[in-house]
Formats: structure tokens, sequence, C-alpha cells
């Protein structure tokens, strides 16, 4: 789910900022167009990014960041088979339950995601006082050759990508917490009012 949101995903029409997932909700698979079914392609790996070099106290929460990407890219192309309880150790709050239900949702519509996740490029934008909250700025690379795109497992046809306007990527706040003594993703916020530059 995240390997998308991240990044691709957004609502439609006019909103602005808003809350949303790592990655778009899965599409209606009924209204899918024509493409090679799975079995003839190898998923491409996600992509990997170099972690920033940040202030020390905001380190750890990039690395945690770090490290979800990665679990989420991979739980994007089997959510029928993804282990949700490793989420757990990088999500909280809001982020946790919009993540959970998401590939509970695409587990019961049979879809996945294929091709190349778009790249982070992460800023830190602000560190919380006591240094229990970190902010993230990301404006994901969207490549071009192979991008990422959500299908119906079962018959490996891809569902048309959404038309945004303006198109993505977006500028994402994540606000990372110190839960347990472990960052965590709490909230996601979007603003869709406009494509981001790195």
């Amino acid at each position: 789910m995240f390997a998308a949101v991240t990044v691709l995903g957004a609502c439609g029409g006019s909103s602005r900022t808003h809350t949303q997932s790592f990655s778009p909700a899965p599409s209606n698979s009924s209204s899918a167009m024509s493409s090679t079914p799975s079995s003839s392609l190898s998923p491409s790996p996600t992509s990997s990014f170099s972690t920033p070099k940040v202030p020390p106290a905001a380190q750890p929460a990039v690395d945690s960041y770090t490290a979800l990407y990665t679990l989420i890219g991979a739980d994007d192309r089997d959510p029928a088979h993804a282990d949700l309880g490793k989420l757990n150790k990088y999500l909280t709050g809001q982020a946790l339950a919009t993540i959970v239900n998401g590939y509970i949702s695409m587990k019961r519509a049979g879809l996945a995601y294929r091709g190349t996740a778009p790249t982070p490029r992460l800023r830190v934008a602000a560190v919380g006082s006591g240094s229990t909250v970190v902010v993230l700025a990301n404006c994901p690379k969207i490549v071009t050759t192979d991008p990422l795109q959500q299908y119906n497992v079962k018959t490996g046809v891809a569902l048309p990508p959404k038309s945004l306007n303006p198109p993505p990527p977006y500028l994402q706040a994540l606000t990372m917490r110190l839960d347990g003594g472990h960052w965590k993703l709490s909230n996601i916020a979007v603003d869709s009012s406009k494509t981001c530059a790195a």
C-alpha cells in the first residue's frame, strides 16, 4: 500500500491538504483494463534509496521510516500473505489503522502492486521538544520506467491509473513519534493542491 502513496495516492478533485494512508486504497477491479498476466512478469524489487544524514536527534526516526518503507514495499507485492503484526513495530495510531485496513481491503479484492516504487526524498521538517516527535517531509520521485501499478492478482489485469490534477508527486508530512522506545509513523498528511519538487 505504501509503495504507492507514497505516493501516488491522493484524493482527486478539489482536495487540498489531507490525511491519508501510505498508499492509495484499492481501486474497483471491475474497471480494470487488459494487461499481461502477472505469471509472465517478475515483479521489480522496491526501489532502494539512501538514508539521508540528518541531525542526530532525528536519525533514529529516519532509520525507522526507511525500514518501514522497505517492509511495506514487500507487503504491497503480496498483501494476501502480509504479516500485519510486523507493522506494529513501525506504525501507531491513525497510520497503523489505515494501513492495516488497506491491506485487508486489498486481500479481499485480490489486488497487489507491481513495478518500481517511487523513491523517497526525505528531509527533516521539525524536531519536537524533548525529541519525541520528528516530522519528515517527503517529495517522492516517481519513476517513468516500469512505474508502480495496482493489478488483479488472479487475472494479472492492471487497474487504470487515476488521472489526478495537479499530477503527483505531492509533498507528504510524515509524523514520527517515539512510542515505547521505538520510532513509529503515526500520521501522514499529503498536500495534493500542487505538485512538489525536491
